[in-house]
């Protein structure tokens, strides 16, 4: 990346890395709460069974 002394050029480049940073973590997010279901549903499973 070059370096930039536009405010906008920077600010546009604030948000596209914090856009990049969320979506990773909006990703993290959703494969834990798919793990924590299954779990869910697993733990169901167990004590329909007992």
């Amino acid at each position: 990346m070059s370096i930039v002394t536009d405010k906008d050029t920077i600010f546009v480049d604030e948000l596209i890395r914090e856009n990049a940073r969320l979506t990773v973590q909006h990703e993290a997010d959703h494969q834990i709460i798919l793990a924590l279901s299954d779990r869910v549903e697993q733990l169901e499973k167990e004590v329909a069974n007992q």
